[in-house]
């Protein structure tokens, strides 16, 4: 439990100096656990303050984040979220 918790950690920090960098403060990021991927953070929250559409948020911030790093093995921006694939070796 405690690699997940350092995981989803990670990924909510990664996103969040993304939105830093974007000119918004990111808030309380929402979490999800989604089928296909190890974490997802939706970016519909961000659309209003960022005056952009989700996906091009989530292709934005896909851009900003670099991977593979610590826990985090992978990252795909998909339909306006973030999916986020944990590194299997850490398990």
């Amino acid at each position: 439990m405690m690699v997940q918790k350092e995981f989803e950690k990670q990924c909510v920090d990664a996103v969040s100096r993304a939105v830093s960098e974007m000119g918004v403060d990111p808030g309380d990021l929402p979490v999800e656990v989604p089928d296909g991927a190890d974490l997802a953070i939706p970016c519909f929250v961000l659309a209003k303050p960022l005056g952009m559409p989700p996906v091009r948020i989530a292709e934005e911030i896909a851009r900003r984040i670099s991977v593979p790093s610590g826990l985090i093995s992978g990252l795909t921006p998909l339909n306006g979220y973030l999916n986020f694939t944990v590194d299997s070796a850490a398990i």
